[in-house]
């Protein structure tokens, strides 16, 4: 999995994207994607962004039949989705538009309320 970074042409740090698939013994496909930012790398301003953008990835990406799940580290946030190969492929492609797509921040948003609750469960 590549996790490294790199300079881009205005100075900024962009992150690269490693994931991972296989298959288990049961049929069903595992999917992960790991970014290479992490709330060590936000500022104090915008402290819980990574895990709210986490949140928004998965909008959208739970289906019947498929586990999805999510996580943000220091250096890393993660995502992963496991079940049946179509299905998997089918969410995993709505990840993939979503990082993609103009106005995507509104889904970031709407994910609020789910963080809300994860904190008063704590």
């Amino acid at each position: 999995m590549d996790v490294a970074g790199q300079r881009v042409h205005d100075g900024t740090w962009a992150p690269h994207v490693g994931s991972s698939a296989w298959v288990s013994s049961e049929g069903d496909t595992t999917v992960g994607i790991t970014f290479r930012v992490g709330w060590a790398d936000e500022p104090p301003a915008w402290r819980g962004v990574t895990h709210l953008v986490e949140h928004a990835l998965l909008a959208g990406a739970d289906a019947p039949g498929l586990t999805v799940a999510g996580g943000t580290a220091a250096y890393t946030t993660h995502v992963a989705v496991s079940g049946p190969t179509d299905l998997v492929a089918a969410s995993v492609d709505g990840i993939a538009e979503r990082l993609g797509v103009p106005g995507w921040a509104r889904t970031a948003l709407d994910a609020r309320p789910v963080l809300r609750a994860e904190a008063a469960g704590r």
